[in-house]
């Protein structure tokens, strides 16, 4: 199952279930499988600053210039709480998730920082508009 899309450096990444990543370079019209050797659900990508970030299960953090290769920036002194979404604004990658989980990172999503929320829901969807 297919989570969540997003677009940039002309390329689709698309993020799911069992370590899935496809992307596509011709406007969706064919995928490129580039799926991690993991069993983990990747549920949000965001991108900005020539960066594409990755957000998933047990607070997998990924990120990638190219959308192909992923380097791990996975944290559990940050957090080790299910992110479900990852948005980019003002220079700054924000990933929210479980239980008020907020982190962010204001270096292209290499290194990241527990924010406090002042929540204790789930918290689904992060958005960033001018």
């Amino acid at each position: 199952m297919l989570e969540d899309v997003t677009f940039g450096n002309n390329t689709f990444i698309a993020t799911g279930g069992a370590g899935i990543i496809f992307s596509s370079n011709d406007n969706g019209t064919s995928w490129d499988n580039v799926t991690l050797d993991t069993n983990l659900t990747f549920r949000g990508v965001a991108y900005g600053n020539d960066t594409f970030v990755l957000v998933g299960q047990s607070g997998t953090i990924l990120s990638s210039d190219n959308g192909t290769t992923w380097d791990n920036r996975t944290n559990t002194s940050v957090t080790s709480k299910n992110l479900y979404h990852v948005g980019y604004g003002n220079n700054v990658f924000v990933a929210v998730g479980i239980d008020g989980t907020i982190v962010t990172s204001s270096d292209n999503g290499t290194t990241w920082t527990s924010r406090t929320s002042g929540f204790s829901n789930s918290l689904y969807n992060v958005i960033y508009s001018e």
